[in-house]
């Protein structure tokens, strides 16, 4: 037996049998990947790879035996002659090593090489009409249900370092990976927002599967120790718990190692969830933003910074800061130069700092990106941003965004800003459809269930606001800005209990921040209970107080109070120093519709009839409703309620009606109910039948 085993090798070696052996698999490998792609491609069901590797199987016996035939007796100068049956010379030869008889005409007719590559391409045929009968008879094609492309959540990395100030890292290699996965059309993947309340909680990977609604989930750690770091990765199938794949890479602490192993997480988990990548996306995952390694740390701290999602002064400050180190170390960083951009106008958006010079830092930093690389999608973002925050050139924005977002197609904060700009153009129900679509994206973030909760507040929607408000507020207590809003969509919408329970549930953490500050001073306000507002006067830190929605002296406040009490003279030199004070910011923010507005109720208080009504008109010249649908009926609401402090209940009503009559966030029935400065109109017949009005679109 040994000998005859020995006998076989040395055939299968004198036909170069191993050749061809090797050939078929190098082809059999390479029609897979084909195979492979267009099933992920089509949509096709997952047994469509196996029916292919099975024909591969049944096509390896019909290769092997024409081998034999057309290699095995052909020797090297050919067939032997065929003589005529009956000639001396026709007697069978000896079998060629004992293996069996030579071919007849028969065999060598059938068993070619063109045969074979015929029956290859023949099984190939079969398996594409299969394919195609699947997809004509609805398996998927463009009159099929779309199939959702896998979804990919990133929890947070855990940081293994005992070096606690360089978590930032960890936090912005994070940021990092999430961005590179978004340039993926083939994947859906959940943002940051979403994901990062689970870096302290203890949850198993089916139920982060299902509330985030995702098939996969990547979790790992890194480890940095001087120039090296070690991260470790892995794919875990949500719904099994399953581990589809895993890898550890050690490198030297450098941009280009950290992009390579960005990019080779990236096609791994392309790979593994069968998504489709294509080779301009491929290219656009390995490129470096930059190549100055400590640069690229500040990137990330920026990073880190920018995308808190608190909308807090400090958060824009320090990431602006990070992002013009990093610029200063590489002066060729363009995507650093778009994100101080976008740093600088939100901080002047939000009303941090509302003046030139913040705009000039801005104007500044995105004209250095545009010029570095003006197709860069996070270029655009930037400018985005400068565009909308800034500028308040909505279209222009949404041009940018759209332009970004075909580079960046995963990018929830690029639909958000999109869904945020239609609503600046008073596009309401667009607004929210694209909202509900990035929620599916980012269902746990505090910024998307506040804005969507805002946006049904200002349609008058307010029960659906409220469950807005309360999901976002179980999700993320820490919160300020979600505890307020829905503070004043039940005080707005009239329902002072709701509010006061609101209140009463906040968390002491965010008890304390601008947000709060000016709910619950506007609450004692409306409330007209001036103990409360005075004791909340007392406890406010700073001369002012400021947020999104307004901007307020808090001399102003002390004004109110002293005249609940009837102390009209120590009121009015409250009033007086407010007057001073919103004069003084006037002067810095010669562009803050917010100051004009609480310059002119000052006026107003003081009985400067004029100078009151002119500061107010200032205040609509700088932002309307055709500005802002959002925030521009809050003007007109100012100089309303001028008006009517002045006593001037014709044109305080009319301009009552102009703001309760379109969405905003003016004109409610609980401001209209509640606010002291209508007091002296509330007796006019047309006030009453607004007010009425209004209370019926609500009970």
């Amino acid at each position: 037996m040994p000998s005859r085993l020995r006998q076989i090798l040395a055939e299968l070696h004198r036909r170069s049998l191993w050749q061809v052996l090797g050939l078929y698999v190098v082809a059999s490998w390479l029609v897979l990947q084909v195979v492979d792609t267009l099933t992920s491609v089509l949509r096709l069901p997952d047994w469509f790879p196996p029916f292919a590797l099975v024909l591969l199987l049944v096509g390896l016996p019909i290769v092997v035996a024409t081998a034999f035939v057309q290699v095995g007796f052909r020797g090297r100068h050919g067939y032997p002659p065929v003589e005529p049956p009956g000639s001396a010379t026709s007697e069978p030869p000896a079998s060629e090593g004992g293996l069996g008889l030579p071919p007849t005409s028969t065999m060598r007719a059938l068993f070619t090489w063109r045969n074979a590559l015929g029956g290859g391409v023949l099984a190939f045929a079969l398996w594409g009409v299969i394919a195609a009968g699947w997809m004509a008879l609805g398996g998927s094609g463009a009159d099929a249900t779309p199939v959702e492309p896998p979804g990919v959540a990133v929890l947070p990395l855990e940081y293994r370092s005992p070096v606690e100030s360089d978590a930032y890292f960890t936090d912005g290699l994070h940021d990092e990976l999430l961005t590179q996965l978004s340039k993926v059309r083939g994947l859906k993947v959940i943002s940051r927002t979403s994901v990062m309340g689970y870096r302290d909680r203890d949850a198993t990977s089916p139920e982060i599967g299902e509330e985030l609604g995702v098939d996969f989930i990547v979790e790992g750690g890194l480890l940095r120790a001087g120039d090296q770091v070690r991260l470790n990765v892995q794919l875990i199938r949500a719904a099994t718990d399953e581990h589809v794949w895993a890898e550890s890479y050690d490198r030297a602490m450098t941009v280009e190692n950290l992009l390579a192993i960005q990019t080779e997480i990236v096609r791994n988990i392309v790979r593994e969830v069968r998504a489709v990548i294509s080779p301009e996306e491929i290219d656009f995952v390995a490129e470096l933003p930059t190549r100055n390694t400590e640069a690229y740390e500040l990137y990330l701290r920026g990073e880190d910074w920018l995308n808190r999602g608190g909308l807090s002064e400090e958060e824009y400050t320090y990431a602006a800061r990070f992002y013009a180190e990093a610029t200063a170390l590489d002066p060729d960083f363009a995507v650093a130069y778009a994100k101080e951009a976008s740093a600088h106008a939100r901080l002047y958006f939000q009303g941090h700092d509302v003046t030139p010079s913040r705009l000039a830092k801005a104007k500044a930093a995105i004209d250095r990106a545009l010029a570095l690389d003006p197709e860069h999608p996070e270029v655009r973002e930037g400018y985005g941003d400068y565009l909308y925050y800034a500028l308040r050139e909505y279209e222009a924005a949404l041009i940018e965004y759209r332009a970004a977002l075909e580079k960046l197609p995963n990018s929830a904060s690029l639909l958000a800003r999109i869904a945020w700009v239609q609503r600046r153009q008073g596009h309401w129900q667009e607004s929210l459809d694209g909202l509900e679509r990035v929620r599916e994206m980012d269902p746990r973030s505090a910024s998307v269930l506040l804005n969507h909760g805002t946006t049904l507040f200002v349609m008058r929607r307010y029960d659906a606001a409220a469950e807005a408000y309360t999901r976002g507020t179980t999700l993320n207590p820490d919160v300020d800005a979600l505890w307020w809003l829905g503070t004043m969509n039940e005080l707005y919408r009239f329902d002072v209990a709701a509010a006061d329970m609101w209140l009463a549930r906040a968390p002491a953490a965010v008890l304390r921040t601008p947000f709060a500050t000016w709910t619950r001073l506007e609450l004692h306000r409306l409330r007209r209970d001036p103990d409360a507002l005075l004791e909340a006067v007392s406890g406010t830190e700073g001369p002012e107080v400021s947020t999104s929605l307004g901007w307020m002296p808090v001399s102003m406040y002390r004004g109110w109070a002293l005249r609940f009490q009837g102390q009209v003279e120590a009121a009015r030199a409250a009033f007086n120093e407010a007057r001073e004070s919103a004069e003084r910011a006037a002067a810095e923010r010669p562009a803050d519709d917010r100051v004009f507005g609480a310059l002119g109720i000052a006026l107003a208080e003081l009985g400067l009839r004029d100078e009151a009504v002119a500061a107010g008109q200032r205040g609509v010249e700088l932002l309307d409703v055709e500005d802002d649908a959002l925030w521009g009926t809050r003007t007109t609401w100012n100089l309303a309620r001028i008006h009517a402090r002045l006593g001037e209940a014709e044109e305080a009503v009319r301009l009552l009606d102009e703001v309760s009559s379109v969405p905003g966030t003016a004109g409610h029935p609980g401001q209209l109910a509640l606010d002291p400065l209508l007091d002296l109109i509330r007796s006019d017949p047309r006030f009453q039948a607004l007010l009425e009005r209004e209370r019926d679109r609500v009970f």
